[in-house]
């Protein structure tokens, strides 16, 4: 809904741009230069209103560019909507044929341009506002994860899994691999053999293999 005021402004901005266009067009004979005319005066009074804002400030003060930027884009609101405004009631007017309704007339007539002007300065002014969108897709994601990840981590927790096996005590190790070396194929093992089979560091091997090395077996 952020854009919905310059959405709006946009009809306005449709109908004064339609009856400035016939106006000129019928009125002078303009032509295309009639609706060339009408465009520019009608985002004119747009543009102008949006940056009548305050667009920049300093410790919470308005900086002297943004305070120079503001006037003359009032400045030329006041000029842009008086012509605009004149242009599109008189469109009115030259068509009335009831006299009585006249002053509703000219309340018509300037509606478009006076509407088209203040939704642009309230869209100025909603721009100056932090914009959450991004935040509340962001938050929602998150709580989308964080639900799916209790998820999964409820069903782990539903399925413990299988506690390992402890290992074997260092000095049982020792003990194993000794009563290992007993055997006539045991003396041709390299230290990363020994460390495989029974499950122990490079280190500890190379220790037990010096100690049982009786054939001299690289290492």
């Amino acid at each position: 809904m952020r854009r919905a005021p310059t959405i709006l402004a946009g009809i306005f901005l449709a109908i004064t741009l339609t009856r400035v266009a016939e106006l000129v067009d019928q009125g002078f004979g303009a032509g295309v230069l009639g609706w060339l005319f009408s465009i520019g005066l009608g985002f004119g009074v747009y543009m102008t209103s949006y940056y009548s804002r305050v667009s920049a400030t300093y410790k919470e003060q308005e900086t002297k560019a943004s305070r120079k930027a503001r006037t003359t884009a009032l400045v030329t609101l006041v000029f842009f909507v008086v012509v605009d405004g004149l242009f599109n009631m008189l469109e009115v007017l030259r068509s009335l044929e009831d006299e009585s309704l006249r002053f509703a007339a000219v309340i018509y007539g300037l509606f478009p341009t006076i509407a088209a002007g203040m939704l642009g300065v309230l869209q100025g002014h909603i721009d100056k506002l932090p914009d959450r969108s991004h935040g509340n897709i962001i938050k929602a994601a998150k709580k989308l994860l964080t639900t799916r990840i209790d998820k999964e981590t409820a069903k782990i927790l539903d399925e413990p899994e299988p506690k390992p096996e402890p290992k074997p005590e260092p000095k049982k190790k020792l003990q194993q691999y000794s009563d290992y070396e007993k055997e006539p194929e045991a003396g041709k093992m390299t230290v990363a053999e020994i460390a495989a089979k029974f499950n122990v560091t490079l280190p500890l091997a190379t220790t037990w293999k010096s100690i049982y090395n009786k054939d001299n077996v690289p290492y």
